[in-house]
């Protein structure tokens, strides 16, 4: 496992710096997740969305949702692509997932525009936003599940994934104060900036400094193959 730039101090605090490396991903997830949910549909709605247009979205965007989990799920756990590798999956795709987090809260248009116009802003911002959202987190998932094998690990990486989340959480309320409840628009765009840097922050270290075990998985792999020959080469000579 590299040492990241944070193990001294982690060993400091005495906290495990694997563990941490892979669960401050859920703290930038729960950061911008929290922000986005509580937020775009308010967002919208000050953008004079259309009724249509707003139900025309969640519609597609329903479709979308229940679509692209199965689907990166399989790319990610089928074939030796290099999408096997969470790791490089959660690092690739962790500058595009902030991109897609910062799209709603900047309009492409001015209120006096068609409503479509904004519309299209709208499902294109779910698109990208679920899309990506469901890329890095299916990763962090499974990388999750590879670095937590024994039953004290895991409860010490579900410990530090919780108190990432009830950190992340009381994001609102700095962003409702900072924002005026959204009555200072530039103010609440420039705390969405800094969130999506944050978040990209955390996701990238997880990219570039937990554990991996893919490299375990395949030579274990590459082993029982060689061992099914040897059986196999047993039986045909008997």
């Amino acid at each position: 496992m590299d040492r990241g730039p944070l193990s001294g101090l982690c060993e400091r605090l005495g906290i495990h710096h694997g563990t941490f490396a892979v669960c401050i991903t859920s703290f930038g997830s729960n950061l911008a997740h929290t922000v986005f949910m509580f937020y775009y549909v308010k967002v919208f709605l000050s953008y004079h969305i259309s009724e249509g247009w707003f139900q025309f979205a969640q519609v597609l965007f329903l479709l979308w949702n229940a679509l692209n989990d199965p689907l990166f799920g399989y790319f990610q756990d089928m074939g030796d692509s290099w999408m096997r590798n969470r790791k490089k999956c959660i690092l690739l795709g962790a500058p595009f997932f902030a991109l897609s987090f910062l799209l709603p809260w900047f309009p492409w248009t001015d209120t006096q525009s068609p409503s479509w116009i904004t519309g299209v802003h709208m499902i294109v911002a779910l698109f990208f936003y679920d899309g990506f959202f469901s890329f890095v987190l299916l990763a962090w998932s499974a990388l999750f599940a590879e670095n937590t094998t024994d039953h004290g690990g895991r409860v010490r990486a579900v410990k530090y994934s919780q108190i990432a989340a009830l950190i992340a959480v009381n994001v609102i309320v700095v962003m409702e104060k900072l924002s005026n409840s959204l009555q200072d628009m530039a103010s609440f765009q420039v705390g969405t900036v800094v969130i999506a840097m944050i978040a990209f922050c955390c996701w990238s270290y997880t990219g570039m400094f937990a554990s991996s075990r893919v490299a375990q998985v395949q030579s274990f792999k590459h082993v029982t193959e060689i061992d099914n020959r040897r059986d196999l080469s047993r039986l045909d000579f008997v």
